[in-house]
């Protein structure tokens, strides 16, 4: 997140007034080492520095009028020159630690990471109780994503000085950059205890707890960070992805405007608004944000992906003729080659290259799998350990009856990802007792905070589940008697659905394996949960361990589950309908043939595809690229037959 610099400046001068010296050139500190040439930070830092100078360690420091003019070379940006004349200062000074201090800064706004690390640890030398340096290494670590390093020197901060909100800030940064949003949100909820008005540690948590799932709290972290810094852009922008992701798209839609309005070049806001139109249906609009986002950021390689893939290419065009020369470079990042090659494939797909398309999805994919840091071993650990639960010598709990009587009765739609799950649930979405919730989270942050895998269920554990789950369906405030839930992973947690919730509906859809893991390949996910799909072996594994888990359940609970077949659907729709509504036990409504015309908003990668008629025949649309999918297929075809 963007600084709060009127606030932190603000809160410096107030402490500079109270006598708390060290804390408010602190402040100016953190300032400067994000924006070098803030003339309020310089002019604060000068002040303190001239009637306030820093206790010496020893009588050897230079005249403060050096200081200051280094100081003034910081306000006009000079960094360069700042390097050059402290550090020739420094043979003639070499325990002055304003000169390492200022330095640390300078090498830090130039992006020399290593130089910046040396000189805080020279100031360290000099002066072992210098706490911001210890901070501001971990910053350099940081930036140049060495995680642990940077976690270690925040930790001897918080040792020295246990009441670093900043410090403690910035370790939650580190934590979540790793990908342990718990130890994050603590981090940053102990730097909000410290200071309760601090901006960026209330946004930071909100950025945390999107990352978990826990939409609704991270929407009011982000809203009380606005509270303190009303125009920061970046973080209306994050507020909006946030909305968008709980499903409150006209919310969404409010704080991506006014992101632009503070902003108006602000490309992520135009990418993330164009997202939310594509949802609703409005998929011109969507390509005109995605442009719109290219102007300003040329090289915005997720804005690339995102125009390939609602573009149905004839020939290259003016945006994805650059996409070749943008992955010449050598400047870009790992992630921005991932996104781009992404985008170059589609390109490929669609002008009928297909060899080089597989080629360009294949460096993707490995770019992908490595930022997850996968093995397949994970998933095969988490479905023998669900397997597990419910074998013979667990056996399910039994349920009777549950006293509460659900207003709103879920119907789970689930499979394989890309097997059909979002037509299925726009056809059942468009009946008028049917409210279409989307892919919700629930069930999987529900299980990740269960201790399921002793081997045992008790019914303590189910009515948990089914309280935990329930509540947050009331959140969604549904005035109908159903509800879809379409997270396909649901299938894994199918046999705790089972128990939990007697009275919901269980639609299972399948589709031909190698329609399924082709389209699952193909596709950048952003979901944690989609790290299989990024190898053709790992694919293919994983439908095998999808299969098997289907095989288990049925035998467990027969007759709980309602298979519903992609190709048969699509091509006898009346009927397979039928069947459907049928086990729904909902009554015949012609809306749920006509589908297409559904106005839901929709947040998936099938956004556009369920917008028009059936379709027959994408599940041979893999065959056109057969021989370039040999490893997938070979995993496939070694699978038992179901």
């Amino acid at each position: 997140m963007a600084l709060s610099v009127d606030q932190l400046l603000s809160k410096a001068k107030s402490l500079a007034r109270k006598g708390d010296i060290n804390t408010a050139a602190q402040i100016y500190k953190s300032v400067l080492q994000r924006f070098p040439q803030n003339k309020r930070a310089i002019d604060g830092l000068q002040t303190l520095q001239r009637h306030h100078p820093r206790p010496s360690t020893t009588n050897n420091q230079p005249p403060q009028n050096q200081i200051n003019a280094l100081i003034a070379q910081l306000q006009q940006g000079q960094l360069k020159q700042v390097v050059q004349n402290a550090t020739a200062m420094t043979h003639n000074f070499p325990n002055a630690i304003a000169l390492y201090d200022l330095l640390g800064i300078a090498h830090m706004g130039l992006q020399n990471y290593d130089q910046c690390i040396a000189c805080y640890q020279k100031a360290v030398q000099i002066k072992p109780d210098f706490i911001e340096a210890y901070n501001n290494v971990g910053a350099a670590l940081k930036a140049q994503g060495h995680f642990d390093l940077a976690i270690e020197y925040y930790q001897k901060a918080l040792q020295a000085r246990p009441n670093y909100a900043e410090a403690h800030n910035n370790l939650g940064i580190v934590q979540q950059g790793k990908g342990n949003f718990d130890a994050a949100t603590e981090s940053f909820k102990d730097a909000l205890q410290i200071k309760p008005d601090y901006a960026d540690a209330h946004l930071n948590l909100g950025s945390a707890l999107k990352e978990m799932g826990l939409l609704s709290e991270a929407i009011a972290s982000f809203k009380k960070g606005l509270s303190i810094t009303p125009d920061n852009a970046e973080a209306q922008n994050h507020l909006g992805n946030a909305q968008q992701m709980h499903g409150s798209l006209e919310d969404a839609t409010k704080s991506y405007k006014k992101a632009l309005q503070i902003k108006p070049d602000l490309a992520e806001a135009y990418l993330n608004f164009g997202s939310v139109l594509l949802a609703q249906g409005h998929s011109d609009d969507a390509l005109t944000n995605y442009k719109t986002a290219l102007k300003f950021k040329p090289d915005y390689a997720q804005a690339y992906r995102h125009y390939t893939s609602i573009t149905k290419l004839k020939a290259e065009d003016e945006y994805t003729a650059r996409l070749p020369e943008l992955l010449k470079s050598k400047a870009i990042s790992q992630n921005d080659r991932m996104h781009l090659s992404y985008a170059l494939s589609k390109v490929k797909l669609d002008l009928g290259q297909h060899e080089e398309a597989v080629k360009l999805l294949q460096t993707a994919n490995a770019l992908r799998k490595d930022e997850l840091n996968y093995d397949i071993s994970i998933d095969e650990d988490l479905f023998k350990d669900i397997k597990n639960v419910f074998s013979t010598k667990n056996a399910p709990v039994p349920v009777s009856s549950f006293e509460d009587k659900p207003k709103t009765i879920p119907i789970f739609i689930l499979g394989m990802p890309r097997s059909g799950t979002t037509l299925v649930e726009q056809i059942i979405s468009s009946h008028s007792d049917v409210y279409g919730a989307g892919e919700l989270r629930f069930m999987d942050r529900i299980m990740d905070n269960l201790d399921w895998r002793g081997g045992h269920l008790n019914p303590d554990a189910i009515n948990n589940i089914r309280a935990e789950y329930y509540d947050s369906i009331s959140a969604l405030n549904i005035d109908k008697p159903f509800v879809t839930d379409k997270m396909p992973a649901n299938f894994r947690w199918l046999g705790f659905i089972s128990q939990a919730f007697p009275e919901a509906k269980i639609v299972h859809v399948d589709r031909n394996p190698a329609a399924v893991c082709w389209s699952n390949y193909k596709l950048y996910f952003p979901a944690n949960g989609m790290r299989f799909s990024f190898d053709m072996e790992d694919v293919a594994h994983y439908y095998g361990l999808y299969q098997d888990l289907m095989q288990f359940w049925r035998g467990i609970f027969p007759n709980r589950i309602y298979d519903l077949t992609y190709e048969k659907l699509t091509e006898n729709q009346l009927e397979e309908t039928q069947k459907l509504l049928t086990y729904l036990e909902l009554d015949w409504q012609d809306t749920v043939i006509d589908f297409h015309k559904n106005t839901r908003s929709v947040a998936t990668a099938s956004s556009q595809q369920v917008r028009s008629k059936m379709y027959k025949g994408s599940s041979q649309e893999w065959e056109r690229y057969k021989k370039h999918l040999g490893p997938m297929l070979k995993v496939l075809n070694n699978l038992p037959k179901s």
